[in-house]
C-alpha cells in the first residue's frame, strides 16, 4: 500500500516500478488508508511523510 496526498509524476513512476517488479500496489490517501489497510492486509505500507494529516494516520 502506498499512502500519498498528491498525484505527482514521480509517484506514478515509483508505483509502476513496483508493479513491474511483481508487487501489487494499492494507492490510497490517508483518509481511506485505514479501511484499505484492514481490507487488504498488506505486507508493506509506504507512507508519504508530506501528508497534511500524517499524525492522524500514524495513530
Amino acid at each position: 500500500m502506498f499512502v500519498t496526498a498528491n498525484r505527482q509524476p514521480i509517484d506514478c513512476l515509483f508505483i509502476e516500478n513496483l508493479r513491474s517488479n511483481g508487487w501489487q500496489v494499492v494507492k490510497a490517501t490517508a483518509g481511506i488508508a485505514e479501511g484499505s489497510y484492514q481490507q487488504q492486509k498488506p505486507l508493506l505500507v509506504l507512507v508519504d511523510i508530506r501528508l497534511p494529516d500524517i499524525a492522524t494516520f500514524a495513530k
